[in-house]
């Protein structure tokens, strides 16, 4: 251990390795983990190194409750998408752990830095995946359309 003071618990969600160094909680329905979020998490680590694009981030229902994400970013989608997460965003070049390591620690050790970052991510999430951003223009357009004819008179 590196930072032995540091008072931090790893936990996988579903089915993850067994390691001593990680708690293991079962898969949970959305309702569950959204709590489970809100409730243990304070960092999200999503250290995904495949070639598939399993949407940006894995990990963005965690973001969404405030947690600060990590991740491998591999396909830049933050950038290429205009998304521009900034603070609670930590992308890790999975190489070298000294940059991830060291973030963690500095988060163990300055609470205000964890609730800046936080705060910061959970905003920026509400801006880009917000019902205004999402929901709205899809049940604006869904409307418009039902508006604009007769639904009735194609029987």
């Amino acid at each position: 251990r590196i930072y032995p003071n540091d008072n931090v618990t790893f936990y996988g969600v579903g089915n993850v390795p067994a390691s001593p160094a990680v708690v293991t909680v079962k898969v949970l329905p959305q309702v569950a983990l959204d709590e489970f979020y809100r409730s243990k998490v304070d960092v999200y680590f999503n250290l995904e190194r495949t070639r598939l694009c399993n949407g940006w981030p894995l990990g963005g229902e965690a973001v969404v409750h405030g947690v600060v994400l990590f991740t491998t970013e591999q396909f830049q989608q933050n950038l290429r998408n205009g998304f521009c997460f900034d603070e609670g965003l930590n992308i890790v070049d999975e190489r070298s752990l000294t940059f991830p390591l060291k973030a963690l620690h500095e988060y163990a050790v300055s609470p205000e830095k964890l609730y800046r970052h936080s705060t910061a991510i959970q905003q920026r999430a509400f801006k880009v995946w917000g019902y205004d951003r999402q929901m709205k223009v899809i049940l604006d357009g869904i409307m418009s359309r039902i508006e604009g004819r007769n639904i009735h008179s194609d029987r």
